[in-house]
């Protein structure tokens, strides 16, 4: 019969991993609910159908790496040790936040210039119908940002911070490639052309996103408050 004190320490440990996959499953969860919007935007094709299909393929490549990394991980662990693994797990993970630790605007790259008909030359003409096209940004304004932070010496002091391309953009006084320089965060989005189930759709998942940080906000404030004081260095 387990204790009191046991039974407790094991429900703790049950709570924390089902914490952990439920953090996990939410990203699956949030890209398949707007796997719509994100096929229009990040795969655009010559039909919606083709569009969706390319971006389950992403959603589908999440499921078919979690078996592969057991085998690999797994094997590793088994040679290495549970600490080299977790090491490298870490490492891993590091890699993929570093790939979108920068948040583009609207990006205007080949494809999305190819989706909307125009040019790099007259780009601007699709503005006629979308305004919010008009402050759009070319890779190489992400790429600027991306090597200024790089170049810069105080750049372990960012470590962990969800950055975007106008924020860098403006504290590195960067410019595109036309001299502009596009301010998303600044700007007032028309969403006039999106449909009122988009609208609604954005709405929820704002809140919920909300939600879901302010109790992450609070849960990591009440762990910050039980650590013990720093020591006082000499």
């Amino acid at each position: 019969m387990l204790t009191q004190d046991e039974r407790r320490a094991k429900v703790r440990a049950v709570f924390k991993v089902a914490s952990c996959n439920f953090i996990e499953a939410y990203d699956f969860i949030i890209y398949g609910y707007y796997a719509n919007y994100i096929a229009a935007t990040f795969f655009p094709a010559g039909t919606e159908f083709a569009s969706l299909m390319n971006a389950l393929v992403v959603y589908g490549a999440g499921f078919l790496m979690r078996p592969l990394g057991a085998i690999f991980l797994g094997a590793y662990m088994d040679r290495k040790g549970r600490k080299q693994g977790l090491i490298l797990t870490l490492g891993l993970m590091a890699l993929g936040t570093l790939s979108i630790a920068i948040t583009p605007g609207y990006l205007r790259s080949e494809s999305m210039l190819q989706r909307f008909g125009v040019t790099e030359a007259n780009w601007r003409d699709q503005g006629k119908k979308d305004k919010n096209f008009l402050e759009s940004e070319t890779p190489l304004f992400v790429g600027r940002a991306v090597a200024a932070l790089a170049a810069d010496p105080a750049i372990m002091k960012r470590t962990g911070q969800l950055l975007s391309s106008w924020e860098v953009a403006r504290e590195f006084n960067l410019t595109d490639a036309d001299g502009r320089r596009p301010d998303w965060g600044a700007h007032v989005i028309d969403f006039s052309r999106h449909p009122q189930a988009l609208l609604d759709r954005l709405r929820v998942g704002s809140e919920i996103q909300i939600g879901w940080l302010g109790r992450l906000q609070k849960r990591t404030k009440q762990f910050a408050r039980k650590l013990p004081p720093k020591k006082r260095s000499g």
